[in-house]
């Protein structure tokens, strides 16, 4: 008995995937986060304090990205050179302007043996350590300068960079404290905790420290490097170039 033939059947085709639907960060900032289609999206966001839209995450992502871009990308190490040779230069001088010109002499002469190497590492003078706080913020955010005293009771800077101000890894978070800046009741900053070699933590208060930095928000404690807002543009530019 001959077989009935059998009914051809169409071969599965498998369907296309969907694309992906756009969406925003969830943040606001974003610079700090990493971006397949390197599109920007306009959304929604409560408008709130400088202190919860710059989170320590966000902050040290930042900081992260621009030291990486200050080491790897010519336009930016030279817009860096650019700022800090135009603002700082050769430095400061001292010029005293009395009409005693043998005091005019002295409190030079101490001016300049004072300064001359005036970290308490013994190895950067005042004018150094202008070039290094200048280059510092404009990279990280904010630089910080400790009024210490050496092992001889002479009174001296000490360097701190934006990673060393953080909150306690060893320990509870204090109620006021927020990205390593203690804060009073009205919101003035008392307190300032940094981050030893060894993981420990001790607090500077605020009169003993200087911070470096471009204030923009009343209601902010931190500062933004000032490159930050361009990053995904300066980062498109970099694989451009790579790839060409």
């Amino acid at each position: 008995m001959a077989r009935a033939p059998k009914k051809l059947t169409k071969p599965k085709v498998s369907k296309p995937s969907e694309a992906p639907k756009a969406r925003a960060a969830s943040g606001d900032y974003e610079s700090t986060r990493y971006n397949n289609g390197r599109r920007s999206f306009l959304f929604l966001a409560p408008a709130q304090d400088q202190k919860r839209d710059l989170t320590a995450g966000a902050r040290i992502e930042m900081l992260r990205k621009m030291r990486w871009g200050e080491r790897n990308s010519g336009p930016i190490r030279a817009m860096v050179n650019d700022l800090v040779l135009y603002t700082v230069g050769d430095g400061f001088s001292a010029q005293p302007s009395t009409a005693d010109s043998e005091w005019n002499a002295k409190a030079l002469a101490y001016w300049n043996n004072a300064t001359k190497r005036i970290d308490i590492t013994g190895r950067f003078s005042f004018n150094e350590l202008l070039r290094i706080a200048e280059r510092r913020w404009v990279v990280d955010g904010d630089f910080f300068l400790g009024k210490v005293r050496n092992g001889s009771g002479v009174a001296k800077l000490q360097g701190i960079e934006a990673h060393r101000v953080a909150n306690p890894s060893d320990g509870d978070i204090p109620a006021n404290m927020f990205d390593g800046v203690m804060s009073g009741s009205y919101g003035e900053v008392t307190a300032f905790n940094v981050i030893r070699s060894d993981g420990t933590s001790r607090q500077i208060l605020a009169n003993s420290m200087m911070q470096v930095c471009d204030a923009e928000f009343v209601s902010g404690v931190r500062g933004l490097p000032i490159m930050q807002h361009s990053w995904n543009d300066l980062q498109d530019l970099m694989e451009i170039l790579a790839l060409e």
